[in-house]
């Protein structure tokens, strides 16, 4: 509107006016960010991977379809006794998990210093410049440098003839020791170039005459016992 000495009212763009005001977009973001664990590599969320040898480096991404990233933390708890790392030791979880923060946003890092032996839960936590939080993807890390071991037993234990020789022809039970995330043991007959069979069960020697048994056993994450070696 327009009075007399030309001075204009000014546009209202109140609840009842059918004018936008230019600059006014208001987004609604409830949508929560998501995130990507990609080291220690791994095949997707709820995962549980073996390793002997890392070394406490963890990386990913994270992305958000409308507001921007603003960081990502992470929890990270040892399973043993269920403490959370604080970025400076290991805590109990008190009122809330205590979290670390990564470093970058799209592609993000962090390093848990000198993990030791044991089982780890990592979580990963987008948040965007909203404060939308997500909580999906989880990566279970077993550390584990422990050398497996395997026993063997003959039934009979002793020859049961003359010279040392067995008139009964024995039964072979392989047993791991010492690694109780042994994976499987395998064995052959009398040299170690050939194909190695995977035990599964008690087994009698190949026949008549003198043979020596190979044997080793192999845990999840990758450490492989000494060769075992028996003259039967």
């Amino acid at each position: 509107a327009t009075d007399n000495a030309g001075n204009q009212e000014p546009e209202s763009y109140g609840e009842d006016s059918e004018s936008v005001a230019p600059d006014s977009t208001t987004i609604f973001d409830a949508t929560k960010p998501e995130s990507v664990i990609t080291s220690p590599e791994n095949d997707g969320p709820d995962n549980t991977i073996y390793s002997n040898d890392w070394n406490g480096d963890i990386a990913g991404t994270a992305t958000d379809n409308l507001s921007e990233l603003d960081h990502v933390e992470l929890s990270i708890k040892r399973l043993s006794d269920g403490l959370y790392w604080n970025g400076e030791g290991w805590s109990e979880a008190g009122e809330g998990e205590p979290r670390v923060l990564a470093t970058g946003t799209s592609e993000w890092t962090y390093t848990l210093p000198e993990p030791a032996e044991n089982s780890y839960e990592i979580v990963s936590h987008a948040v965007d410049s909203v404060g939308n939080t997500e909580n999906s993807y989880k990566l279970t890390v077993i550390l584990d440098k422990t050398i497996p071991e395997v026993s063997i037993t003959l039934d009979p234990v002793s020859p049961d003839s003359g010279n040392n020789w067995y008139k009964t022809e024995p039964t072979i039970t392989l047993i791991a020791t010492a690694d109780k995330l042994t994976d499987f043991i395998e064995y052959q007959w009398d040299n170690t170039g050939g194909t190695w069979t995977v035990y599964s069960a008690p087994f009698k020697t190949i026949g008549t005459g003198s043979h020596t048994l190979y044997y080793r056993a192999f845990d999840k994450a990758g450490n492989v016992s000494g060769t075992g070696v028996k003259n039967i």
